[in-house]
């Protein structure tokens, strides 16, 4: 079962957003924004895998405890 879990192919999009996270912040919010402008669905689909500082700030005080 684990060599099925490790062979799963995984979502352009995922591999994108972890890429994504690596790159400085100022790049890496400038990134989306600039394919956004090409590809929406794409751009909103990897702001959606991507988790940042900016996004702890929007969460709510019971949802920061969970």
């Amino acid at each position: 079962m684990s060599n099925l879990s490790q062979t799963r192919r995984r979502d352009a999009h995922e591999v994108m957003a972890e890429n994504f996270q690596q790159f400085r912040p100022a790049d890496r919010n400038a990134l989306p924004h600039l394919a956004g402008r090409r590809q929406p669905r794409s751009c909103r689909a990897l702001k959606a895998l991507m988790f940042t500082f900016d996004d702890l700030v929007k969460l709510d005080t019971g949802s920061a405890q969970s």
